[in-house]
């Protein structure tokens, strides 16, 4: 690449970037009236996540790099149970070493991720031949396309321009030969970029990234060496993501695969790309097509404009594969019509999707353009968006193609909002609409038809018109900390270990919590314990939900009871546990301090703040492990626990504690066993064993045969 090209791509980010972060702060000027003081995407529910990922980095960047947090106790490498957002947490970083305040420096990082949306999708716009301007406007548009915009209190999505920059400097013009070997390297490079934001814009990158390659096979049939060794190159680029995963590895072998029930769930259909956000002033009524994950509309000016265009070239090049790619389309897209008919509906789908990347691959072998590599990434992305298809009876369709490629493409079993790859044809449609807007200006321009140009020009204007519709952004700050979030850092200079309640808004009767609810209060009480250097809570969020969380939620809901102190017992090192009543639906102080002084054993003492938050001080928690049961017992992996045993009737009782962990097939195994006769207080300490599981807390087993024990657990300074 030359010094004048690449000044000249440097200006084209630089202008799309500042037209459309210029255009997103016109349209909600709030971004920059509360740019100082709230957060862009909010501090709730994954906006607040994301918020958290990002405080605790600036606090302590060193833990952070260690994938550890201080929530989630007692599991390990939490930052690794979602995107690490290590990039951005290190921007912000720099920037408040400069003295720019927490909540500025996080709101321009997550404006120069907008503006760069834009500017990348600029530079790939180019590649497929759209002029300067057209390319400018053109990523003017994808920055503020409802689906990103709409999804800002999902932060990490804005980091998409890794995606469009990666293909961008592997895509060849028509008119020009393979790629160097150096941006092969350069959009491995991108791909590690993308990986520490949002892990599943990577793997998104590298899905382009692999058709782009399959297009180099098939347009240069010589040198062929050259062409093979492209991915290496790449590879070599992507080298960074090494140090990150063996911790996602680890959390995998923990948790296992995604599943394809999740898979199915959180699919798009083909209606999807016809629904916007319920936050759009227009179209509003559209989100009922689809679900919050899966309003994929590019803008039906966008979209209607983009499908004449492609009509208008197959029929102008009597493209038999184009035109029945277009029917195969409008198949899908309307296939929720055809659900009701079982497997023959399923076999449909699964069909449908199989000849759209038949003769997509068709289409590239042929054409080897540019823009038909870009619309085959585009149509393959439709396609696994989808899902892996469900039949009336809500089963996954076995022959449908993510189901079939889910274990063999590398990364594809991860995602679980598979929907979320609809963000790539609606990148596409608006390329391929602007590429249809300048194709017609120019043939009116060459017909000397004044009028009929400065129509066309109009045009637009109406994509812009839509989609600037999006009526509200969130933007806010957290809540003030409570009092008692406050003072437990200046309980003891060592670490504590809190769990906060409520834990979730799961009350009496219900079969299973309000996760989503459950997130909110989760990622509230993470950020409002950033600041505690020697603080940990096991309350925690992220899309893993581990089994503590959900054994908590189903015994805490009537917390104080004798119920929710013995499963608090199960969680070694507990020390405290704070009340945040503004997070209850109904509160009543006066009650809840009877009930919990009919526990006065439990705790060493209890505080009601001002503001009525109220920190309990606990003793150290006894469980009672009764006769041919097994009680398990958390602790950390990378501390020493203590555990005190007592036998309840003082005769000499044998105890069995067996520590366990999990098996390549994620059964459970039992990695060493230990007996004690136990009769008067015994104290036994346990170290995690070598073999355990990285991503795994330690788990004591304790069982006896025919008396009752009493056991209580400590974590050692050591």
């Amino acid at each position: 690449m030359s010094i004048r090209s690449l000044l000249s791509s440097l200006v084209l980010i630089l202008s799309s970037s500042v037209l459309s972060v210029a255009l997103f702060c016109a349209v909600h000027p709030e971004s920059l009236l509360y740019i100082t003081t709230r957060y862009l995407g909010g501090s709730f529910g994954d906006g607040g996540l994301y918020v958290w990922l990002t405080s605790i980095f600036v606090h302590s960047p060193v833990e952070a790099l260690r994938f550890e947090t201080n929530a989630l106790y007692p599991y390990p490498l939490t930052r690794a149970w979602s995107d690490s957002f290590i990039l951005p947490g290190a921007l912000v970083l720099l920037l408040t070493k400069v003295g720019i305040s927490f909540q500025l420096a996080y709101n321009t990082t997550l404006l120069t991720a907008l503006g760069l949306n834009g500017g990348t999708s600029a530079l790939l716009g180019r590649r497929i031949g759209l002029s300067p301007w057209t390319a400018i406007l053109a990523g003017v548009l994808v920055a503020n396309s409802p689906f990103l915009i709409s999804n800002l209190g999902h932060p990490q999505l804005l980091f998409f321009f890794w995606i469009p920059l990666a293909w961008a400097l592997v895509l060849p013009s028509d008119k020009e030969s393979i790629p160097s070997k150096t941006r092969w390297f350069l959009s491995g490079i991108a791909v590690t970029g993308a990986f520490y934001c949002a892990v599943y814009y990577a793997i998104f990158a590298c899905l382009g990234l692999g058709l782009i390659w399959f297009r180099q096979l098939c347009a240069t049939p010589k040198p062929l060496f050259r062409a093979l060794s492209l991915p290496f190159y790449t590879v070599m680029g992507a080298l960074p993501i090494l140090y990150a995963a063996p911790f996602y590895l680890s959390i995998q072998n923990y948790f296992g695969e995604r599943r394809m029930y999740e898979a199915a769930h959180f699919a798009a259909q083909g209606i999807s790309y016809l629904s916007y956000s319920p936050l759009h002033a227009f179209f509003n009524n559209s989100a009922a097509l689809s679900h919050s994950e899966a309003h994929l509309s590019a803008g039906y000016s966008l979209l209607l404009i983009a499908l004449l265009f492609a009509a208008y070239s197959v029929i102008r090049n009597r493209s038999i594969v184009g035109g029945l790619l277009l029917i195969t389309i409008a198949v899908l897209v309307a296939s929720p019509a055809v659900q009701s008919l079982k497997e023959h509906g399923a076999m449909m789908l699964s069909s449908g999707g199989w000849l759209s990347i038949g003769l997509i691959v068709c289409a590239i072998m042929a054409h080897r353009s540019s823009l038909a590599t870009l619309v085959g990434i585009a149509v393959i992305f439709f396609v696994f968006s989808l899902g892996p298809g469900q039949t009336a009876a809500h089963h996954s369709t076995p022959y449908a193609p993510l189901t079939v490629l889910y274990h063999y493409i590398p990364g594809l079993s991860a995602i679980r909002a598979v929907g979320r790859m609809g963000v790539v044809p609606i990148l596409v449609t608006t390329l391929v609409g602007m590429l249809a807007v300048q194709s017609f200006w120019m043939k009116a321009h060459q017909s000397r038809s004044r009028y009929r140009a400065k129509f066309i020009l109009i045009i637009p204007a109406i994509f812009l018109i839509d989609l600037c519709a999006i009526r509200f952004i969130p933007i806010d700050a957290p809540p003030k900390t409570p009092e008692a979030f406050k003072s437990i850092a200046t309980l003891s200079p060592q670490t504590t270990r809190s769990v906060v309640i409520p834990f979730s808004p799961k009350s009496s009767g219900e079969l299973a919590p309000e996760w989503n609810r459950f997130a909110m209060l989760s990622t509230q009480y993470a950020l409002w314990n950033k600041n505690n250097p020697h603080a940990t809570i096991v309350n925690g969020y992220s899309g893993q939900r581990s089994k503590i969380q959900k054994t908590l939620s189903e015994n805490l809901a009537q917390f104080p009871d004798e119920k929710s102190f013995a499963v608090l017992g199960t969680l070694c090192g507990i020390d405290s546990i704070i009340v945040v009543p503004s997070m209850y639906t109904s509160w009543n102080q006066a009650e809840f301090v009877e009930q919990l002084e009919l526990f006065k054993d439990t705790y060493a003492d209890y505080k009601v703040y001002k503001d009525g938050s109220i920190l309990i001080s606990l003793k150290p928690l006894i469980v009672s492990i009764p006769p041919n049961k097994t009680t398990h017992i958390f602790t950390p992996r990378d501390k020493t626990s203590e555990l005190t045993l007592q036998s309840n009737n003082h005769t000499s009782c044998p105890v069995t504690i067996r520590s366990i962990g999990l098996d390549s097939q994620r059964k459970t195994k039992i990695l060493q066993t230990n007996q004690y006769q136990v009769a008067n207080p015994q104290r036994v300490r346990s170290l995690a064993p070598n073999s355990l599981s990285a991503g795994a807390p330690h788990v004591l087993a304790l069982s006896t045969d025919d008396c009752t024990v009493e056991v209580s657990c400590s974590i050692l300074s050591m």
